[in-house]
């Protein structure tokens, strides 16, 4: 990355990017240097107040490189299995300069035959913190006005014992026919 908009990253994210820097073992990774200048010029925030408009892990995101259409990917941490196409991992020049910035944000990406391209984030679409903290969402429908994607199921919900062990749910006095 030659030149970037400020970065913002969650404490996670940028936990993960300091464990993928002291991990790398090669000098010519393209790679490298973006994450440097990532980690050096990051603001970290906590994920519960990381602005809904931010780039973070597992964030829906439209962009644009140079003046080709847009593009929409899941930014993630590894390389995607069976989703090809729809994800963009970190450890891509693009996935990572994609990392922490914010919607109308722009970048240079130097490319590996040494010309640039311009990155330009369109919009986050989806932002896992954003789904998960209301106070986020209802800032996010404030300052854009649209709806948030809303999350429907979370492994985080609390599920109560009796269903887990009977697999009826609580209150259910009639568990029906049995499976033979």
């Amino acid at each position: 990355m030659l030149a970037s908009a400020a970065c913002q990253l969650t404490t996670k994210d940028y936990t993960i990017l300091e464990a993928i820097l002291t991990r790398q073992d090669s000098r010519d990774d393209p790679v490298l240097p973006i994450l440097k200048r990532k980690l050096s010029s990051a603001r970290v925030v906590f994920r519960e107040t990381v602005h809904p408009d931010v780039v973070t892990l597992n964030s829906r995101v439209a962009f644009r490189v140079d003046d080709s259409p847009s593009i929409t990917r899941i930014v993630v941490q590894g390389e995607p299995r069976g989703m090809v196409g729809m994800t963009l991992p970190i450890t891509v020049p693009r996935g990572l300069t994609l990392l922490g910035m914010a919607k109308g944000d722009t970048a240079l990406v130097m490319r590996p035959d040494g010309s640039h391209e311009t990155i330009l984030v369109e919009d986050v679409l989806f932002q896992p913190e954003a789904a998960k903290w209301p106070h986020a969402r209802s800032a996010r429908a404030a300052h854009t006005g649209a709806p948030f994607l809303r999350l429907v199921h979370s492994t985080d919900t609390p599920v109560p014992s009796a269903t887990i062990a009977t697999g009826i749910p609580a209150g259910d006095d009639d568990p029906g026919p049995t499976a033979a």
